[in-house]
Protein backbone atom coordinates (compact mmCIF):
# COMPACT_ATOMS: atom_id res chain seq x y z
CA UNK A 1 0.00 0.00 0.00
CA UNK A 2 2.71 1.87 0.29
CA UNK A 3 3.79 2.00 -3.09
CA UNK A 4 0.32 2.97 -3.89
CA UNK A 5 0.35 6.20 -2.03
CA UNK A 6 3.71 7.22 -2.28
CA UNK A 7 4.58 7.44 1.64
CA UNK A 8 4.78 5.04 4.39
CA UNK A 9 1.89 3.79 6.14
CA UNK A 10 0.83 3.59 9.84
CA UNK A 11 -2.90 2.65 9.39
CA UNK A 12 -5.12 0.83 6.92
CA UNK A 13 -8.99 1.33 7.47
CA UNK A 14 -11.86 -0.50 5.13
CA UNK A 15 -15.11 -1.09 4.42
CA UNK A 16 -17.25 -2.65 2.12
CA UNK A 17 -19.36 -1.12 -0.36
CA UNK A 18 -23.09 -1.80 0.43
CA UNK A 19 -24.77 -4.54 -1.97
CA UNK A 20 -26.75 -2.97 -4.95
CA UNK A 21 -23.86 -1.20 -5.80
CA UNK A 22 -21.93 -3.45 -7.75
CA UNK A 23 -22.85 -7.23 -8.06
CA UNK A 24 -20.05 -8.23 -10.93
CA UNK A 25 -17.25 -7.16 -7.90
CA UNK A 26 -16.32 -7.02 -4.88
CA UNK A 27 -15.64 -3.47 -3.95
CA UNK A 28 -13.78 -1.81 -0.82
CA UNK A 29 -13.74 1.54 0.69
CA UNK A 30 -10.11 2.06 2.01
CA UNK A 31 -8.74 4.72 4.06
CA UNK A 32 -5.17 5.30 4.07
CA UNK A 33 -3.11 7.07 7.20
CA UNK A 34 0.42 7.61 6.24
CA UNK A 35 3.29 8.44 8.85
CA UNK A 36 3.29 11.68 7.95
CA UNK A 37 -0.61 11.84 8.85
CA UNK A 38 -2.01 12.50 5.65
CA UNK A 39 -5.50 10.73 4.87
CA UNK A 40 -5.71 8.90 1.32
CA UNK A 41 -9.06 7.02 0.21
CA UNK A 42 -8.69 4.58 -1.78
CA UNK A 43 -11.65 2.20 -3.85
CA UNK A 44 -10.03 -1.35 -4.26
CA UNK A 45 -11.85 -3.83 -6.68
CA UNK A 46 -11.37 -7.48 -6.42
CA UNK A 47 -13.13 -10.57 -8.00
CA UNK A 48 -16.76 -11.29 -6.52
CA UNK A 49 -17.97 -13.69 -4.17
CA UNK A 50 -21.58 -14.30 -5.91
CA UNK A 51 -22.10 -17.04 -8.29
CA UNK A 52 -21.52 -14.97 -11.29
CA UNK A 53 -19.25 -17.20 -13.65
CA UNK A 54 -22.29 -19.90 -14.36
CA UNK A 55 -23.17 -16.96 -16.73
CA UNK A 56 -20.28 -14.51 -17.33
CA UNK A 57 -16.40 -15.26 -17.52
CA UNK A 58 -16.23 -12.31 -14.87
CA UNK A 59 -11.70 -13.09 -14.23
CA UNK A 60 -11.69 -12.19 -18.04
CA UNK A 61 -13.70 -9.13 -17.63
CA UNK A 62 -12.12 -8.19 -14.41
CA UNK A 63 -8.43 -8.13 -15.93
CA UNK A 64 -10.46 -6.53 -19.47
CA UNK A 65 -11.40 -3.74 -17.24
CA UNK A 66 -7.46 -3.31 -15.92
CA UNK A 67 -6.49 -3.55 -20.08
CA UNK A 68 -8.71 -0.75 -20.64
CA UNK A 69 -7.60 1.50 -17.67
CA UNK A 70 -3.96 0.59 -18.49
CA UNK A 71 -3.93 0.98 -22.71
CA UNK A 72 -7.26 2.15 -24.06
CA UNK A 73 -8.22 5.04 -21.61
CA UNK A 74 -4.84 7.18 -21.11
CA UNK A 75 -4.90 7.32 -25.29
CA UNK A 76 -8.23 8.52 -25.43
CA UNK A 77 -7.96 11.55 -22.76
CA UNK A 78 -4.61 12.34 -24.52
CA UNK A 79 -6.79 12.55 -27.20
CA UNK A 80 -9.03 15.01 -26.03
CA UNK A 81 -6.61 16.94 -24.00
CA UNK A 82 -4.95 17.64 -27.48
CA UNK A 83 -8.01 19.28 -28.72
CA UNK A 84 -9.00 21.17 -25.77
CA UNK A 85 -11.81 18.51 -24.45
CA UNK A 86 -10.25 16.17 -21.73
CA UNK A 87 -11.80 18.05 -18.84
CA UNK A 88 -12.78 16.77 -16.63
CA UNK A 89 -11.27 13.33 -16.95
CA UNK A 90 -13.79 10.44 -18.23
CA UNK A 91 -13.25 8.15 -15.39
CA UNK A 92 -11.70 8.36 -12.15
CA UNK A 93 -7.42 7.55 -12.40
CA UNK A 94 -6.64 3.71 -11.46
CA UNK A 95 -3.66 3.63 -9.14
CA UNK A 96 -2.05 0.04 -9.01
CA UNK A 97 -3.24 -2.55 -11.11
CA UNK A 98 -2.34 -6.73 -9.69
CA UNK A 99 -3.45 -9.70 -12.21
CA UNK A 100 -1.34 -12.59 -10.36
CA UNK A 101 -2.20 -14.95 -8.22
CA UNK A 102 -5.23 -12.89 -7.07
CA UNK A 103 -6.67 -9.73 -9.61
CA UNK A 104 -6.90 -6.88 -7.83
CA UNK A 105 -7.92 -3.33 -9.02
CA UNK A 106 -7.13 0.78 -6.70
CA UNK A 107 -8.34 3.26 -7.66
CA UNK A 108 -9.03 7.15 -6.38
CA UNK A 109 -11.70 7.86 -4.66
CA UNK A 110 -13.47 10.66 -6.05
CA UNK A 111 -16.39 10.22 -3.67
CA UNK A 112 -14.14 12.62 -1.74
CA UNK A 113 -14.47 15.25 -4.23
CA UNK A 114 -17.86 15.02 -4.02
CA UNK A 115 -18.89 12.18 -6.51
CA UNK A 116 -21.90 9.90 -5.64
CA UNK A 117 -24.26 7.91 -7.31
CA UNK A 118 -27.64 9.98 -8.63
CA UNK A 119 -30.80 8.35 -6.69
CA UNK A 120 -32.24 5.93 -8.55
CA UNK A 121 -35.94 5.86 -7.91
CA UNK A 122 -36.80 7.76 -10.88
CA UNK A 123 -34.03 7.05 -13.34
CA UNK A 124 -32.05 9.77 -15.18
CA UNK A 125 -33.52 13.55 -15.67
CA UNK A 126 -32.93 15.60 -18.26
CA UNK A 127 -29.84 17.46 -16.48
CA UNK A 128 -28.07 14.27 -15.27
CA UNK A 129 -28.74 12.48 -19.04
CA UNK A 130 -27.34 15.65 -20.37
CA UNK A 131 -23.83 15.39 -18.25
CA UNK A 132 -23.82 11.86 -19.36
CA UNK A 133 -24.77 12.33 -22.54
CA UNK A 134 -21.80 14.99 -23.43
CA UNK A 135 -19.24 13.05 -21.50
CA UNK A 136 -20.04 9.86 -23.66
CA UNK A 137 -19.82 11.92 -27.29
CA UNK A 138 -15.98 12.62 -25.99
CA UNK A 139 -15.88 8.83 -24.77
CA UNK A 140 -17.01 7.83 -28.62
CA UNK A 141 -15.48 10.51 -30.36
CA UNK A 142 -11.19 9.44 -28.97
CA UNK A 143 -12.59 5.65 -29.01
CA UNK A 144 -13.55 6.07 -32.46
CA UNK A 145 -9.68 7.13 -33.21
CA UNK A 146 -7.94 4.79 -30.81
CA UNK A 147 -10.00 1.99 -32.86
CA UNK A 148 -8.70 3.17 -35.80
CA UNK A 149 -5.27 3.65 -34.89
CA UNK A 150 -5.04 0.10 -32.68
CA UNK A 151 -7.71 -2.65 -33.59
CA UNK A 152 -5.49 -5.27 -32.00
CA UNK A 153 -6.48 -3.34 -28.28
CA UNK A 154 -9.84 -4.54 -28.75
CA UNK A 155 -8.87 -8.05 -29.78
CA UNK A 156 -11.30 -10.64 -27.95
CA UNK A 157 -12.80 -7.67 -25.36
CA UNK A 158 -15.69 -9.13 -23.80
CA UNK A 159 -19.73 -7.98 -25.14
CA UNK A 160 -22.42 -8.88 -22.80
CA UNK A 161 -24.78 -8.96 -25.28
CA UNK A 162 -23.82 -11.98 -27.97
CA UNK A 163 -24.81 -15.25 -28.58
CA UNK A 164 -22.16 -16.92 -26.48
CA UNK A 165 -23.65 -15.51 -23.10
CA UNK A 166 -26.92 -17.21 -24.13
CA UNK A 167 -27.79 -18.34 -20.72
CA UNK A 168 -26.79 -14.65 -19.09
CA UNK A 169 -29.28 -13.01 -21.63
CA UNK A 170 -31.99 -15.79 -21.16
CA UNK A 171 -31.76 -15.30 -17.75
CA UNK A 172 -31.20 -11.36 -17.67
CA UNK A 173 -33.38 -10.26 -20.40
CA UNK A 174 -35.87 -12.88 -21.85
CA UNK A 175 -37.60 -14.16 -19.07
CA UNK A 176 -37.21 -10.33 -17.47
CA UNK A 177 -38.95 -9.48 -20.56
CA UNK A 178 -41.52 -11.86 -20.27
CA UNK A 179 -42.08 -11.09 -16.51
CA UNK A 180 -42.40 -7.41 -17.46
CA UNK A 181 -45.27 -8.40 -19.75
CA UNK A 182 -46.85 -10.15 -17.41
CA UNK A 183 -47.50 -7.42 -14.74
CA UNK A 184 -47.71 -4.23 -18.13
CA UNK A 185 -50.90 -6.74 -19.33
CA UNK A 186 -52.83 -6.64 -16.20
CA UNK A 187 -52.08 -2.34 -16.00
CA UNK A 188 -55.59 -0.95 -16.51
CA UNK A 189 -54.88 1.67 -18.80
CA UNK A 190 -55.88 1.40 -22.59
CA UNK A 191 -52.24 2.28 -23.72
CA UNK A 192 -50.45 -0.11 -21.57
CA UNK A 193 -52.49 -3.34 -23.03
CA UNK A 194 -52.45 -2.52 -26.38
CA UNK A 195 -48.37 -1.46 -25.95
CA UNK A 196 -48.35 -4.73 -24.31
CA UNK A 197 -50.23 -6.55 -26.91
CA UNK A 198 -47.78 -5.54 -29.36
CA UNK A 199 -44.92 -6.35 -27.47
CA UNK A 200 -45.93 -9.86 -26.78
CA UNK A 201 -45.63 -10.44 -30.55
CA UNK A 202 -42.02 -9.67 -30.21
CA UNK A 203 -41.45 -11.39 -27.25
CA UNK A 204 -41.23 -14.97 -29.71
CA UNK A 205 -37.53 -14.17 -31.54
CA UNK A 206 -36.71 -11.38 -28.94
CA UNK A 207 -33.35 -12.89 -27.58
CA UNK A 208 -32.16 -13.10 -31.66
CA UNK A 209 -32.81 -9.93 -32.22
CA UNK A 210 -31.39 -8.60 -29.09
CA UNK A 211 -28.09 -9.98 -30.34
CA UNK A 212 -28.17 -8.62 -33.43
CA UNK A 213 -29.41 -5.21 -32.52
CA UNK A 214 -25.52 -5.09 -31.14
CA UNK A 215 -23.76 -6.79 -33.28
CA UNK A 216 -21.10 -4.39 -34.65
CA UNK A 217 -21.23 -3.90 -38.40
CA UNK A 218 -17.19 -4.72 -39.60
CA UNK A 219 -14.47 -2.23 -38.91
CA UNK A 220 -13.20 -0.43 -41.96
CA UNK A 221 -16.21 -0.03 -43.42
CA UNK A 222 -18.52 2.80 -43.81
CA UNK A 223 -20.07 2.48 -40.80
CA UNK A 224 -19.18 4.18 -37.61
CA UNK A 225 -17.64 2.37 -35.22
CA UNK A 226 -16.28 3.35 -31.42
CA UNK A 227 -14.88 1.88 -28.42
CA UNK A 228 -18.44 1.05 -26.23
CA UNK A 229 -18.77 1.63 -22.46
CA UNK A 230 -20.78 -1.70 -22.69
CA UNK A 231 -22.20 -1.34 -19.65
CA UNK A 232 -23.72 1.92 -19.56
CA UNK A 233 -26.27 2.19 -16.71
CA UNK A 234 -27.04 5.01 -14.00
CA UNK A 235 -25.09 2.66 -11.36
CA UNK A 236 -21.89 3.36 -13.38
CA UNK A 237 -22.13 7.08 -13.71
CA UNK A 238 -20.73 8.94 -10.80
CA UNK A 239 -21.71 12.44 -10.10
CA UNK A 240 -20.68 15.64 -8.67
CA UNK A 241 -23.10 18.34 -7.45
CA UNK A 242 -22.87 22.31 -6.60
CA UNK A 243 -24.76 23.78 -3.42
CA UNK A 244 -28.05 24.04 -4.78
CA UNK A 245 -27.89 19.89 -5.77
CA UNK A 246 -27.28 20.77 -9.67
CA UNK A 247 -25.48 18.02 -11.14
CA UNK A 248 -22.47 19.88 -13.00
CA UNK A 249 -19.80 16.79 -13.51
CA UNK A 250 -19.99 13.15 -14.37
CA UNK A 251 -17.23 10.52 -14.73
CA UNK A 252 -18.00 6.98 -15.96
CA UNK A 253 -16.48 3.91 -14.00
CA UNK A 254 -16.65 0.02 -14.29
CA UNK A 255 -15.24 -1.05 -17.84
CA UNK A 256 -15.68 -4.82 -17.59
CA UNK A 257 -17.46 -5.30 -20.97
CA UNK A 258 -15.84 -2.43 -22.75
CA UNK A 259 -16.06 -3.52 -26.62
CA UNK A 260 -16.39 -1.86 -29.79
CA UNK A 261 -18.90 -1.43 -32.32
CA UNK A 262 -22.06 0.90 -32.83
CA UNK A 263 -22.24 3.96 -30.43
CA UNK A 264 -26.34 2.48 -30.38
CA UNK A 265 -25.31 0.36 -28.27
CA UNK A 266 -24.33 2.52 -25.49
CA UNK A 267 -27.39 4.70 -25.91
CA UNK A 268 -30.07 1.84 -26.52
CA UNK A 269 -28.96 0.20 -22.56
CA UNK A 270 -28.14 4.54 -21.53
CA UNK A 271 -32.17 4.60 -22.02
CA UNK A 272 -32.87 2.11 -19.19
CA UNK A 273 -32.06 4.60 -16.32
CA UNK A 274 -33.70 7.69 -17.49
CA UNK A 275 -36.40 8.74 -16.54
CA UNK A 276 -40.02 9.28 -19.01
CA UNK A 277 -39.36 12.66 -19.21
CA UNK A 278 -36.14 12.44 -20.32
CA UNK A 279 -36.72 9.87 -22.58
CA UNK A 280 -39.59 12.48 -24.07
CA UNK A 281 -36.73 15.04 -24.58
CA UNK A 282 -34.41 12.59 -26.53
CA UNK A 283 -34.29 14.24 -29.69
CA UNK A 284 -33.20 17.71 -28.74
CA UNK A 285 -30.57 15.69 -26.24
CA UNK A 286 -29.34 13.70 -29.05
CA UNK A 287 -28.75 16.52 -31.43
CA UNK A 288 -26.43 17.66 -28.48
CA UNK A 289 -24.76 14.47 -27.76
CA UNK A 290 -24.17 14.72 -31.95
CA UNK A 291 -22.97 18.45 -32.27
CA UNK A 292 -20.28 17.43 -29.30
CA UNK A 293 -19.17 14.24 -30.81
CA UNK A 294 -18.55 15.98 -34.71
CA UNK A 295 -17.16 18.56 -32.95
CA UNK A 296 -13.97 16.27 -31.57
CA UNK A 297 -14.16 14.36 -34.13
CA UNK A 298 -13.70 17.06 -36.35
CA UNK A 299 -10.92 18.34 -34.37
CA UNK A 300 -9.10 15.20 -33.87
CA UNK A 301 -9.13 14.53 -37.37
CA UNK A 302 -10.71 11.68 -37.61
CA UNK A 303 -11.76 9.01 -40.70
CA UNK A 304 -15.75 9.10 -40.07
CA UNK A 305 -18.09 11.62 -38.74
CA UNK A 306 -21.15 10.48 -38.83
CA UNK A 307 -24.41 12.84 -38.87
CA UNK A 308 -27.16 13.54 -36.66
CA UNK A 309 -29.13 11.57 -39.49
CA UNK A 310 -27.26 8.58 -39.50
CA UNK A 311 -27.01 8.17 -35.81
CA UNK A 312 -30.86 8.09 -35.65
CA UNK A 313 -30.95 5.53 -38.74
CA UNK A 314 -28.61 3.12 -36.38
CA UNK A 315 -30.72 3.99 -33.45
CA UNK A 316 -33.97 3.00 -34.92
CA UNK A 317 -32.10 -0.30 -37.02
CA UNK A 318 -31.16 -1.68 -33.84
CA UNK A 319 -34.12 -0.30 -31.69
CA UNK A 320 -35.38 -3.73 -30.51
CA UNK A 321 -32.42 -3.50 -27.78
CA UNK A 322 -33.60 -0.39 -26.24
CA UNK A 323 -36.83 -2.43 -26.06
CA UNK A 324 -35.59 -5.23 -24.00
CA UNK A 325 -33.67 -3.37 -22.14
CA UNK A 326 -36.22 -1.06 -20.91
CA UNK A 327 -38.15 -3.80 -20.40
CA UNK A 328 -36.34 -6.30 -18.91
CA UNK A 329 -33.81 -3.79 -17.10
CA UNK A 330 -35.84 -0.64 -15.98
CA UNK A 331 -37.60 -1.56 -12.52
CA UNK A 332 -34.59 -3.01 -11.46
CA UNK A 333 -32.73 -0.20 -12.02
CA UNK A 334 -34.87 1.91 -10.10
CA UNK A 335 -35.33 -0.50 -7.23
CA UNK A 336 -34.55 1.00 -3.75
CA UNK A 337 -31.36 -1.14 -2.54
CA UNK A 338 -34.08 -2.08 0.43
CA UNK A 339 -35.59 -4.79 -2.16
CA UNK A 340 -32.47 -6.77 -1.53
CA UNK A 341 -31.38 -7.34 -5.04
CA UNK A 342 -28.68 -9.84 -5.46
CA UNK A 343 -27.24 -11.20 -8.31
CA UNK A 344 -29.47 -14.38 -8.59
CA UNK A 345 -32.65 -11.92 -8.93
CA UNK A 346 -31.30 -10.43 -12.03
CA UNK A 347 -30.92 -13.43 -13.97
CA UNK A 348 -34.31 -14.28 -13.07
CA UNK A 349 -33.58 -17.10 -10.21
CA UNK A 350 -34.86 -16.35 -6.67
CA UNK A 351 -34.28 -18.52 -3.57
CA UNK A 352 -36.61 -18.84 -0.41
CA UNK A 353 -40.23 -17.99 0.05
CA UNK A 354 -41.81 -14.55 -0.32
CA UNK A 355 -42.45 -12.68 -3.39
CA UNK A 356 -39.62 -12.57 -6.19
CA UNK A 357 -37.42 -9.18 -5.99
CA UNK A 358 -38.10 -8.75 -9.65
CA UNK A 359 -42.12 -8.56 -9.47
CA UNK A 360 -41.40 -6.49 -6.11
CA UNK A 361 -39.47 -3.90 -8.20
CA UNK A 362 -42.35 -4.06 -11.08
CA UNK A 363 -45.12 -3.52 -9.15
CA UNK A 364 -43.83 -0.28 -7.86
CA UNK A 365 -45.28 2.99 -9.20
CA UNK A 366 -42.09 4.80 -10.22
CA UNK A 367 -41.24 1.63 -12.37
CA UNK A 368 -45.17 1.68 -14.06
CA UNK A 369 -44.81 5.22 -14.44
CA UNK A 370 -41.59 5.16 -16.62
CA UNK A 371 -43.11 2.09 -18.27
CA UNK A 372 -45.52 3.98 -19.33
CA UNK A 373 -44.06 7.66 -20.36
CA UNK A 374 -41.81 5.01 -22.60
CA UNK A 375 -44.91 3.32 -24.30
CA UNK A 376 -46.23 6.74 -25.06
CA UNK A 377 -42.71 8.10 -26.79
CA UNK A 378 -42.52 4.49 -28.54
CA UNK A 379 -46.15 4.86 -30.11
CA UNK A 380 -45.09 8.32 -31.17
CA UNK A 381 -42.16 7.37 -32.61
CA UNK A 382 -43.78 4.48 -34.39
CA UNK A 383 -40.59 2.44 -33.03
CA UNK A 384 -42.94 -1.13 -32.01
CA UNK A 385 -44.34 -1.00 -34.99
CA UNK A 386 -41.37 -0.24 -37.48
CA UNK A 387 -40.08 -3.45 -35.27
CA UNK A 388 -43.47 -5.55 -36.19
CA UNK A 389 -42.53 -4.52 -39.35
CA UNK A 390 -38.74 -5.95 -39.46
CA UNK A 391 -40.31 -9.47 -37.95
CA UNK A 392 -43.03 -9.65 -40.76
CA UNK A 393 -39.88 -8.86 -43.57
CA UNK A 394 -37.98 -11.47 -41.81
CA UNK A 395 -40.90 -14.13 -42.01
CA UNK A 396 -41.57 -13.65 -45.61
CA UNK A 397 -37.70 -14.49 -46.35
CA UNK A 398 -37.53 -17.86 -44.63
Amino acid sequence: MSAVVGAPVRQVDADALGAGDNFASAMVRVRVTTDGGEDKRLIVKQLPTARVEDFFPIEKAFNQEGHVYADILPRMQELLDAVGKGSPPLAPRMLHRAVDPDPLLIFEDVSVEGFRMAPRDQGLDEEHLRLVLRNLARWHAAGAVVLDERPELFEDTLRMVCAEHALLIDGMMVKGFARFLQHAERWPDALSRSTAAKLRRLQPDCAERLVAAHRPDPLGGGAFNTCLHGDLWMGNVLFKYDAGGKPVEARFIDFQITTWGSPSSDLTYLMSSVSGEARARRDAMLAEYHAELAACLSAMGARLVPTLDEIKADLRRRGMAEVVHVTASSALILAPHSLGLVWDNLVDVHHGDGPHPRDLALDREPARKVARQFFVEWEREGLLDALLQQQQRAEHAM
